[in-house]
């Protein structure tokens, strides 16, 4: 009893990864075969589903025979099974990506409760348990259901999962930060002023460092600032 408790404590760990060990992951070359993204926040889970087509499918010619990308609201999970096992074609690795997956497990019509939905959670869990290995599949949510209670439990327990929470003021600065330096934007205080104005947006953010890259752009003209004391100014 007592090695059932360890293990299952050891697999929730190797389960369970932050955001930059996620990028490790990815650069290794050596992905997992399913991935569970989900939290609130969705500017960062969509810039993550971006960089896995820009990593391993980076031939945009190729990704019309190897790229899905499902919806939880229109397809049912034998779609996304079978679009899983598919194997790529001219290329290493085959992306597929349910977003809204949350609702791939809320049944429409009761009367398939028991039959079907039995039938397809079924699919989910063989698959799981072998996966194609070929395929990077990402089911994508803002929120899952309990983790104590299944279908959650076992969704949690054999796949990758992922969490993006909220953005705290300290973690938007370095975001910010990074964004600068990737993109070479001149750094003084405007990543502050920026946190202030709209920390918890990231689309937000995104949106006010481009206006920023612009600006700069005119290398004759300082960038603007903004006083310490006004939290809701925006610098540019």
């Amino acid at each position: 009893m007592f090695r059932k408790i360890i293990n299952r404590i050891f697999r929730k760990i190797l389960s369970e990864m932050t955001i930059q060990q996620l990028e490790k992951n990815w650069k290794s070359g050596k992905p997992d075969a399913v991935y569970l993204f989900y939290g609130e926040e969705e500017f960062s889970r969509s810039e993550m589903l971006n960089r896995a087509l820009d990593t391993f499918l980076s031939d945009v010619s190729l990704r019309a025979f190897n790229y899905d990308q499902l919806s939880g609201d229109e397809q049912k999970l034998p779609d996304l099974i079978n679009a899983a096992k598919n194997y790529p074609v001219m290329a290493e690795m085959r992306v597929v990506i349910c977003k809204n997956a949350e609702k791939l497990f809320k049944t429409r019509d009761p009367e398939e409760v028991e039959e079907e939905g039995r039938r397809s959670l079924q699919l989910l869990y063989d698959y799981l348990e072998d996966p194609n290995r070929n395929t990077l599949l990402i089911f994508d949510m803002e929120k899952p259901g309990p983790k104590n209670q299944h279908p959650w439990k076992d969704i949690f327990a054999k796949t990758t999962t992922v969490e993006f929470p909220s953005l705290k003021e300290s973690a938007a600065v370095e975001w910010i930060a990074d964004a600068q330096k990737s993109r070479e934007i001149p750094r003084d205080k405007s990543s502050q002023c920026i946190s202030h104005a709209c920390w918890n947006r990231p689309s937000t953010l995104n949106s006010e460092l481009e206006k920023l890259l612009a600006y700069s752009g005119d290398r004759e003209r300082s960038l603007p600032r903004c006083r310490n004391d006004d939290r809701h100014f925006s610098c540019l």
